[in-house]
């Protein structure tokens, strides 16, 4: 929610990853975390799960892409994961191995979802 409230700040952690051309910088910071609390909404809800759970690792993937190449580089910048403040700093190494436990989560729930979805079609 704090990104929703504050995408000036969201758009400076997006920005200090030095990763996207700055023309994108303010549409990722408006976008994402709209797709991010709308993707979880619907897990939870059970609503599009499939697809919820397709979105939701495909940003894992990429946030673990982007955390990698900024710890890669040495940059100590605020993730912009959980709070915009703009003095926040994060361990990069603590966000990486986090993203890749939730990242191992979201490859899980995909296959108990398949798997379900499988027995449940059998089960007809």
């Amino acid at each position: 929610m704090d990104k929703i409230a504050h995408p000036d700040q969201f758009a400076l952690a997006v920005y200090n990853y030095r990763i996207l051309p700055d023309a994108l910088v303010n549409a990722v910071a408006l976008i994402l975390p709209w797709v991010e609390l709308l993707t979880g909404a619907s897990l939870v809800l059970g609503f599009f799960e499939l697809p919820a759970l397709f979105i939701i690792n495909g940003l894992m993937v990429t946030f673990v892409a982007a955390v990698s190449f900024n710890l890669g580089r040495g940059m100590n910048i605020n993730c912009g994961c959980f709070s915009t403040d703009p003095l926040a700093r994060a361990d990069l190494t603590f966000v990486l191995l986090r993203d890749l436990a939730l990242l191992t989560l979201g490859f899980l729930a995909l296959i108990l979802y398949r798997r379900r979805d499988l027995s449940i079609q059998r089960s007809r």
